[in-house]
């Protein structure tokens, strides 16, 4: 079965199982850097809002095996326990009164972006854009978000200022930071792997928690995340973070772009090589990284007397 002729199939069992008064449609969406995803979106009567199911890996599980009653229901069980009351979404796209307190950031790469950046506000950020977007709801391992258009700060008659301040305060909050030894990181993802049922459900670390300790392995590597590892890149933006690494490091750093995800903090010492490191950030790009979590291509530099970051 050819990709286009799996949408269709998934679009017509969703509808049938669904009924007639539900609307179920098929969207193209523009993703980051400028990758375009299938999604599928579920309307009852007099719901305006509805998680965006993206279908893509989807077919990718068909092609390794997976059953096509199987996919349909997973796609409605992503649904049913995503699916919110209307008024709650309703409020938040409506008004900024209600949605301040839920409107969030994240960084992605402005060269790779423009397409999508013309329809969204936006702040720079070194060679990256602040963009910003709505928290509906959080209750399921599958986060319910709502980015945040031009349409949107029209309506609300507000500014990209208001937005950043409000997601100033916000993002820190509902995305606590943590900062640890890459070796701590990869413990927690192998006994998340053993463990699926506890995925996501750790507790907040704080800054630096374990308390930093000198990394003597030849490249000590840190990485600065948030407590649920989805879009933590934009702790980079937080209050003192990177100061107090600098602070706790006792030296400048470097900043590898590791996905829109997270970012790895190298504390600087005399034979790092800053090209060498460069290649390593595109080397990983290309192998590892998804093209929609890709976050830069190069390495950045904090200066610790300074207080500044800048591209290497």
């Amino acid at each position: 079965m050819e990709y286009n002729q799996f949408l269709t199939y998934i679009l017509t069992s969703v509808q049938s199982f669904m009924g007639p008064d539900v609307q179920v449609s098929l969207h193209k969406v523009l993703k980051n850097n400028n990758i375009q995803l299938d999604g599928l979106m579920i309307l009852p009567p007099g719901q305006n809002i509805s998680p965006t199911i993206y279908l893509n890996a989807y077919y990718q599980d068909f092609l390794n095996g997976a059953s096509l009653s199987s996919i349909v229901s997973a796609v409605l069980e992503v649904y049913e326990n995503a699916v919110l009351s209307p008024p709650a979404g309703a409020d938040l796209l409506h008004s900024f009164r209600d949605a301040r307190n839920r409107i969030v950031y994240k960084l992605i790469h402005r060269q790779s972006n423009q397409s999508f950046l013309e329809q969204v506000p936006f702040l720079p950020f070194l060679d990256l854009a602040i963009v910003f977007y709505i928290l509906v709801s959080a209750e399921t391992r599958e986060e319910l978000t709502v980015t945040i258009t031009r349409a949107h700060i029209n309506m609300w008659q507000t500014t990209e200022d208001a937005l950043m301040e409000a997601a100033s305060v916000n993002t820190p909050l509902l995305y606590r930071c943590r900062c640890v030894a890459l070796e701590e990181m990869v413990g927690e993802l192998m006994r998340e792997a053993a463990e699926p049922d506890i995925s996501g459900s750790q507790p907040a670390g704080l800054l630096l928690q374990p308390p930093f300790q000198e990394n003597t392995s030849p490249l000590p590597m840190y990485i600065l995340t948030n407590h649920k590892r989805l879009n933590g890149a934009a702790c980079l933006l937080y209050d003192h973070v990177l100061e107090t690494f600098a602070e706790q490091a006792g030296r400048n750093f470097f900043i590898l772009p590791s996905s829109i995800h997270e970012t790895i903090l190298v504390p600087h010492l005399e034979y790092l090589d800053r090209e060498a490191l460069n290649n390593m950030v595109r080397e990983v790009n290309q192998t590892y990284v998804q093209p929609w979590d890709r976050l830069s291509d190069h390495v950045y530099y904090y200066t610790a007397d300074t207080g500044s970051i800048t591209v290497c």
